[in-house]
């Protein structure tokens, strides 16, 4: 960073700050004013200079650098004759970023552009350790250092990369109109306060709050900033001195965009939608392509962002044998707050997870691991839940809960839980006239235990997936959202709402399916642990919706590791106990019920499909056109695949597009490829081909 650059962001940081910290993290303070700084409060600049040529393979985003000239003294990099390979994770319009490895350990070196095209690496750009490089078109490089620290720091700082204390880099999420959280955690300096500033540019010469923060216990930095502009890109980054090396040290620069206001005449929003990310199953490569993309405006998290299991116990080997592991001491099952602390830190630490972090702000919910697999609470206290992976070994489920909550209000970019026994995260985000988001916990909110397959009612009334709090809150929200003519309700959240059935579970089953129209023994709940299981729950909404003409309802869902289309339409389930002991029972509910909206599911990152449970005489292709004969409502469905999805959400129509990646297996292959894409059109509430 110019010197001039540096002077001005000390001066800042020591002014008052211009935001109130509401719902701060922790103890968000400011500074007095203070006197203007002096050339003699500053030794001299330093200046050096390189130049020579480059050559960017776009196909395996390798960057050469070959150095002709050098006025950077010996001992320092670079120097005549020196060459460079370097991996480069990302280009985008305003940013590009370096992978640096540091034997198995890997960080981002960020650039910022100055100039140049927004799709390509010819420019100007400039990074925090005080760095200028222009790479132009015909292939010229240079290279200038301007500042007033000691050399050496690597080529353009990377050697300063280990030393700084922000080791898991930058988040944003949780946006609001005029508000924005920001995160960060540091590392070795846990006392010492954080300084922190946003901006409405890249470089911070036009900032819009700064203040400081000391970090809470574990090292964790958050805080809301607030008098923010509404629909607006901001951009952030946080400093601290190490206590490592004794230099000012920078964070990555994040963004993230405000809210626009709840009055504004929206047209168009674009989402990415993501969902489950098992760390020892693959590489995070979706996440990289999505963070890539400058054509969004904030990223959705429905869930299972971290794990719970051993490595050994739920992951893939072809993966941990490239050594893709937990930390030494936490590769066993995560109970403790510590444990669960340090399961953040590892899944922090990967750059493309950073590097999507840095780009978009997140609107997040929990699934079931950030707790443990297939959790419920009844009440959402504690004492009367469990999970299927949890036993009285590893002690009381409320406090093993509770450890889960409190490390996820620590370290994702989340408004503050205030109770960890009794956590309640659905709540509602509006974009203007266009859009309602009501993101909700259908995990450990309220949720009755899963029902047996085979002995349970799952029209059960009593059975919930939400508490009747959460149900009422909903039901507030979608109600004044239509009378608000806010133009698409859309619910984000865990499990599949939408009917998946198939042949009962029967002690004596027909040795084939039947041919022609499918008779109702042979139609069953494949998963209870989605809505199916708790019917007369979903029938509430469902109700509620058809009764108060809610238009345009659009659900997102994660959870199933698998890419679906699906219009929700009153289901075909049976009760299973009168099944097995009359086969012929008529269906307690007609398929040719009403509408009510539609669905769209996110593949998982990385977690396993259900490639592994199909028999291979049967096949993926022929499984998903047998789902469509048991489930006419679903349109699409791809069961084997990892990626991402898109939302695209305008007057006119709400549209899916599925992107599946060629492999998670290969840490540098991030081919992907448009899967399908699905909408629904305004007033509709049928699925069409996009």
């Amino acid at each position: 960073m110019a010197d001039i650059q540096r002077r001005n962001f000390i001066s800042r940081m020591g002014l008052a700050s211009v935001v109130t910290l509401a719902g701060c993290n922790g103890s968000g303070s400011s500074s007095p004013a203070p006197s203007v700084a002096t050339d003699d409060e500053f030794p001299d600049e330093i200046h050096y200079f390189a130049s020579g040529s480059y050559q960017y393979d776009e196909a395996t985003r390798t960057l050469i650098i070959q150095i002709s000239e050098s006025q950077f003294p010996g001992g320092n990099s670079p120097q005549i004759g020196d060459d460079f390979s370097l991996a480069v994770r990302g280009i985008m319009g305003d940013a590009m970023f370096w992978l640096h490895r540091d034997g198995a350990r890997e960080r981002l070196l960020q650039w910022v552009r100055l100039a140049g095209s927004s799709d390509d690496i010819v420019g100007q750009w400039r990074n925090a350790y005080g760095y200028a490089m222009t790479l132009g078109a015909g292939g010229a490089f240079e290279l200038e250092y301007t500042g007033i620290e000691d050399l050496p720091q690597g080529f353009a700082g990377m050697a300063s990369l280990a030393s700084s204390p922000f080791q898991q880099a930058v988040a944003s999420g949780d946006p609001g109109p005029r508000s924005l959280i920001i995160w960060t955690r540091v590392e070795g300096n846990e006392t010492v306060a954080v300084h922190w500033e946003v901006s409405t540019d890249p470089f911070f010469n036009e900032i819009a709050a700064a203040g400081t923060q000391v970090p809470l216990a574990g090292g964790t930095v958050k805080l809301t900033v607030s008098g923010l502009v509404s629909d607006t890109v901001y951009y952030y980054r946080f400093a601290q001195v190490s206590s490592t090396d004794g230099l000012k040290h920078f964070s990555l620069t994040g963004r993230g965009r405000t809210l626009p206001a709840k009055t504004a005449a929206v047209a168009k929003l674009k989402f990415a939608v993501v969902s489950c990310s098992s760390y020892p199953h693959g590489f995070f490569v979706a996440y990289r392509n999505v963070a890539r993309r400058d054509d969004l405006d904030y990223v959705l998290h429905l869930g299972d962002y971290i794990y719970e299991y051993r490595e050994d116990e739920y992951g893939n080997q072809e993966v941990l044998d490239q050594g893709r592991l937990y930390a030494e001491g936490n590769r066993k099952e995560i109970v403790t707050l510590e444990d669960y602390r340090a399961r953040y830190q590892r899944y922090r630490e990967d750059t493309d997870l950073q590097m999507l972090h840095a780009r978009y702000a997140l609107i997040t919910t929990w699934d079931d691991h950030e707790t443990t697999d297939n959790s419920w609470d009844p009440d959402g206290r504690g004492p009367d839940g469990g999970a299927v992976n949890h036993n009285g070994g590893e002690g009381e489920w409320e406090q093993r809960k509770a450890n889960g909550v409190q490390a996820y209000n620590e370290w994702m970019p989340i408004a503050d839980i205030e109770d960890p026994f009794n956590p309640q995260i659905y709540r509602s985000f509006v974009f203007g006239s266009l859009m309602e988001l009501m993101m909700l916990d259908t995990r450990i909110g309220g949720r009755s235990q899963q029902p047996d397959f085979v002995h349970d009612d799952f029209n059960d009334a009593n059975r919930r997936l939400i508490s009747p709090l959460q149900e009422a809150w909903l039901l507030q929200q979608l109600g004044a959202a239509q009378a608000q003519s806010r133009q698409w309700k859309v619910i984000g959240q865990q499990v599949m709402m939408a009917p998946f059935q198939g042949p009962p579970l029967l002690a004596e089953q027909p040795d084939s399916p039947p041919s022609g129209p499918v008779s109702p023994e042979w139609i069953n709940v494949l998963n209870t642990d989605g809505w199916d299981g708790y019917a007369a729950n979903r029938q509430v909404i469902w109700d509620f919706v058809d009764s108060n003409k809610i238009d345009n309802l659009v659900v997102l869902t994660g959870d199933i590791h698998t890419s679906w289309a699906m219009e929700l339409q009153q289901p075909l389930i049976l009760n299973s106990a009168a099944l097995n002991t009359n086969p012929g029972i008529e269906p307690l509910v007609s398929l040719q019920g009403p509408k009510y909206g539609v669905e769209f599911v996110t593949p998982s990152i990385t977690s396993p499909g259900l490639e592994a449970v199909i028999p291979a005489d049967i096949g993926i292709t022929a499984a998903e056109e047998a789902l469509k004969a048991y489930n006419p409502h679903i349109k699409y469905s791809n069961l084997s695949r990892r990626g991402y999805m898109i939302l695209d959400v305008t007057t006119d129509a709400c549209s899916a597009t599925w992107y599946h990646v060629a492999t998670i297996f290969d840490r540098e292959n991030d081919r992907e490829e448009k899967a399908a894409a699905y909408r629904v059109r305004t007033g509709s509430q049928s699925l069409e081909q996009a």
